[in-house]
């Protein structure tokens, strides 16, 4: 197995870009909590069952569609280095790694290569290396995923918990329990404004980050894996004392938590959706047996969210639906000054009765 090599591009920078044009940085995957064989090995697999050789043309920054195109996060997220927010990709490693070992995608683009001998036309035979050792040690864990720290919002002190190898945070006290899924690109941060309202209102609330990124996994994918991993956040509040259950979320997290209601297994008292829903759910909320609450800003263009929220909101017995000014999306709606205090009320008043 050759080397394991990471190349750091600063798309800032202007570089030449044939191969071997960057000077190799080093990387001790065992600080990130994996033994190097491991994680040559899961890189290795993941290229074989098909993904092509990281392109070292390219320079795209990592957001939007171009997310979607590279490779790193498909290595990553194999490899055991990539959770939650597809905006960021970090890694915890053990002690003081845990607080200095992300990566985030600011302008910089990470490209895992493997090196493998007489990988490409011209390559020069590898040099005989001895065969390594067996180690009778027992190998490294996986550090348990970490929800990230929020820079902006209130300060809600959320406590970690790891739900079948999901980060999430829970935090308030009371009967009722919300869990609230993330949008396509978003993390618990954007959350902070109605959680923080929700603990003082004495409703506990947890939130975490998905088990794959979004964008990577697709959207009916995420519809078949989401309701699963809501339920099993749901499982923890009950175990900490919620007898009711809510499931809420924003854009695809609204669709998320309205797949998850719908099932009987997921005993919810209610749905929340913020500029959620998708074409098609129509179907899915004529079977909901318990009150719906769609909330959404008239001038929200992202995959015409108002006229989805009309539909389902028709097609849903028990709900309501709430209508504001401007373009604010998901969780955006909670910092629009002209009718956030509004809003918040609103879900108390759903939330109080069910």
């Amino acid at each position: 197995m050759g080397e394991l090599r990471a190349e750091v591009l600063d798309d800032r920078a202007d570089r030449a870009h044939q191969d071997g044009a960057f000077e190799p940085v080093r990387v001790d995957p065992v600080l990130y909590g994996l033994a190097a064989d491991d994680l040559q090995t899961r890189i290795a697999a993941a290229m074989t069952a098909g993904s092509a050789r990281p392109s070292l043309q390219s320079r795209e920054r990592l957001s939007g569609e171009s997310k979607e195109k590279a490779l790193l996060p498909k290595l990553l997220q194999i490899s055991g280095l990539c959770r939650g927010r597809t905006r960021q990709c970090f890694v915890d490693g053990p002690g003081d790694a845990a607080d200095i070992g992300r990566m985030r995608f600011s302008g910089l683009l990470l490209v895992l290569l493997l090196a493998v001998p007489a990988c490409g036309r011209d390559a020069a035979p590898a040099a005989q290396q001895p065969a390594p050792a067996v180690s009778s040690a027992a190998p490294v864990a996986s550090p348990a995923p970490k929800l990230v720290g929020c820079k902006v919002g209130p300060s809600v002190a959320f406590t970690p918990v790891t739900v079948q190898n999901l980060a999430v945070g829970i935090a308030g006290d009371g009967p009722v329990g919300v869990v609230i899924a993330n949008t396509l690109d978003g993390y618990h941060c954007d959350w902070l404004v109605w959680a923080d309202h929700l603990i003082k209102s004495g409703v506990r609330v947890a939130v975490f980050e998905y088990g794959s990124p979004p964008r990577m996994a697709g959207i009916p994918a995420m519809l078949e894996q989401g309701p699963k991993e809501m339920m099993a956040v749901a499982d923890e509040l009950r175990k900490q004392g919620a007898q009711k259950i809510v499931y809420a979320g924003g854009s695809l997290g609204g669709s998320v938590a309205l797949a998850t209601a719908a099932k009987p297994e997921a005993q919810a008292a209610g749905v929340v959706s913020l500029s959620g829903g998708l074409d098609g759910q129509a179907e899915t909320v004529k079977t909901l047996t318990i009150p719906a609450i769609y909330a959404v800003a008239e001038e929200d263009t992202s995959g015409g969210a108002p006229a989805v929220a009309k539909e389902l909101h028709k097609a849903t017995e028990d709900s309501e639906l709430l209508v504001y000014p401007g373009a604010q999306h998901a969780g955006g709606m909670f910092i629009d000054k002209r009718y956030a205090d509004e809003l918040l009320a609103k879900l108390d008043a759903f939330l109080a009765k069910v």
